[in-house]
């Protein structure tokens, strides 16, 4: 159990170093309330603190959980050398996705001013249901597909 707990946190270490700072929302850029996309002007800003919603943990669980899943599949897939730097990429393009969705969604360079207070519970309750919908993608390639499945691509076949 430690060994496999202990090769996670070092992949997920190693994940997050390859794939960029820039592309991901960390947890320092969370605490100070913003993650930016280097390619767009806006921020989008999910609050975080001692006063928080129901929501916000909810994004972080969520946030977690698509961690977790995609660092499993890189652990299960590590033999594939090229299935992996295409999942690395896919991945660094779904957290663009994510910010310059929220951005597009709120694309004032003020949003709180404009949108209003609510503006920062609304950005975590949309990336909540992102991450959601982002690790049921991942988890495919760890729950497999059926045998015979002629649309499986790099998915392997459940045991």
């Amino acid at each position: 159990m430690f060994k496999s707990n202990h090769l996670i946190l070092i992949l997920t270490l190693i994940v997050f170093l390859s794939t960029g700072f820039s592309s991901l929302v960390s947890a320092q850029s969370r605490d100070s309330g913003t993650f930016d996309n280097s390619q767009t002007k806006n921020k989008v800003a999910i609050k975080s603190g001692s006063s928080r919603e129901p929501e916000y943990d909810a994004f972080d669980k969520a946030e977690a959980k698509e961690r977790e899943v995609y660092v499993q599949v890189l652990h299960d897939y590590r033999a594939d050398k090229v299935f992996i730097e295409k999942l690395k990429a896919s991945e660094a393009a779904w957290s663009n996705y994510v910010i310059s969705y929220l951005n597009s969604r709120f694309p004032d360079s003020d949003p709180l001013h404009t949108y209003g207070s609510s503006w920062r519970l609304c950005c975590a309750i949309m990336r909540t249901e992102l991450d959601e919908a982002r690790t049921k993608q991942l988890r495919q390639w760890l729950d497999g597909v059926e045998d015979g499945d002629c649309c499986a691509g790099s998915i392997h076949t459940k045991k």
